[in-house]
């Protein structure tokens, strides 16, 4: 299948590239959001989560009605017929084939080169629009606001739980390091601000002291996002390597060491965390982890981080 979709028949190309000729050119930027987003993102989207994100760009610092598309089944309309909408309510692409057509070297060089996709960029360009979203002031009021908000706002579970996913497959620059620092720093705000509806977002349910308490270092290691975590100590070298965080009172250690993030394990253990910290909820440190015989992994990783593990 694989094979087939990568040399598409003339006529099937040619088929595609008519049609998104036939797209109007204020509505081409629209178009192309849609078609990204329907090509490289994680999970399936509701219309009106796709509406929120194509008119969103990386300088907008607010979301409001005057912004979305009406009617709100619009895109369905200029996008040619090459999106639809499932009997759960999720927008696809028309046929697998859409996505292999934008992806193509062919598209690059054609007349629709406009609409091709960059596979190799998609995470980074994710990453960032999904930041851009949750640091809008819509969302500036901090915890208590999760529920109310996503009344309202649809792409808010997608862009809170999937960026730390979009972030551990691309490569971080300045752009991707300030937009980063840039949103961990709303936690000074009440409430913890953007932060804590993220945090919300994470954990249904979670009690406020626990947003509170838990700084941005704990979550970047348990997500395994290697990038961050290094952003973070390298921002602030005054950081608690060791400050508790989650329900349970972990490290980011043993946050990250519980969930099998070697690579960040690996740099707190350089950057001096203390694998001897006992973790409330378990009982044992990351040295005790090591000992239990289905965590190999980690005794091995100790002893390339010359840990003693008698200690």
């Amino acid at each position: 299948m694989r094979a087939s979709l990568s040399n598409l028949p003339g006529t099937l190309r040619e088929m595609y590239a008519s049609t998104l000729e036939r797209v109007s050119p204020e509505d081409e930027p629209f178009v192309y959001e849609a078609l990204f987003w329907l090509s490289f993102a994680k999970r399936p989207l509701t219309l009106r989560g796709l509406n929120e994100v194509v008119v969103l760009d990386e300088t907008c610092t607010t979301l409001d009605g005057d912004m979305m598309l009406v009617p709100r089944d619009i895109l369905l309309q200029i996008c040619q017929g090459l999106i639809s909408v499932d009997q759960a309510g999720h927008v696809n692409l028309a046929h697998s084939s859409v996505k292999e057509f934008l992806t193509s070297e062919w598209i690059r060089s054609s007349r629709v080169k406009r609409f091709a996709l960059d596979a190799t960029t998609a995470d980074a360009t994710i990453m960032r629009k999904c930041l851009t979203y949750l640091c809008l002031d819509n969302f500036k009021h901090g915890y208590h606001e999760f529920k109310r908000q996503t009344k309202v706002r649809s792409f808010l579970y997608y862009a809170a739980y999937f960026w730390p996913i979009h972030g551990t497959h691309c490569e971080f620059g300045p752009p991707e390091r300030a937009l980063v620092n840039r949103f961990f720093a709303t936690k000074s705000l009440p409430r913890r601000g953007n932060f804590g509806v993220w945090i919300e977002a994470l954990i249904p349910g979670v009690k406020p002291s626990i947003i509170e308490t838990t700084e941005p270092l704990y979550y970047a290691a348990s997500f395994g996002m290697a990038s961050v975590v290094k952003a973070i100590l390298a921002s602030d070298p005054s950081v608690d390597i060791n400050a508790p965080g989650g329900r349970t009172g972990a490290t980011p250690l043993f946050a990250a060491c519980w969930r099998r993030n070697h690579e960040v394990a690996e740099f707190l253990l350089k950057a001096g965390a203390d694998p001897r910290k006992i973790d409330p909820g378990t009982g044992i440190s990351v040295l005790g982890m090591a000992r239990l015989g289905n965590y190999l992994d980690i005794r091995d990783l100790l002893v390339r981080c010359n840990v003693d593990l008698k200690a």
